[in-house]
């Protein structure tokens, strides 16, 4: 399973939110942005510019234009972002 959390706006939740699901669903985490999850789910967390596409992860992508994150969205099960006016669900 792949899902990907997006929004270009800082502060909105989507590292806690994805740290949770990752978790939660025992998957992998990756993320574009800098954070504390590395030394909150070490062994299962990375902080990267360049984000790999793997099975059973939750990607955290931060408003960034890096290399590889469109090719995972692409490949994502679920794709979850935040409109100004509601929650979304792809």
């Amino acid at each position: 399973m792949i899902i990907s959390i997006l929004n270009k706006k800082g502060g909105v939740g989507k590292t806690p939110f994805a740290f949770s699901i990752a978790k939660d669903l025992s998957l992998y985490l990756q993320s574009n942005d800098t954070s504390c999850i590395e030394q909150i789910y070490p062994n299962y967390a990375v902080i990267t510019d360049t984000p790999k596409l793997i099975n059973n992860c939750v990607y955290d992508f931060g408003g960034f234009k890096s290399a590889g994150v469109l090719k995972i969205i692409s490949e994502s099960d679920y794709v979850l972002f935040h409109r100004k006016d509601k929650q979304c669900l792809l």
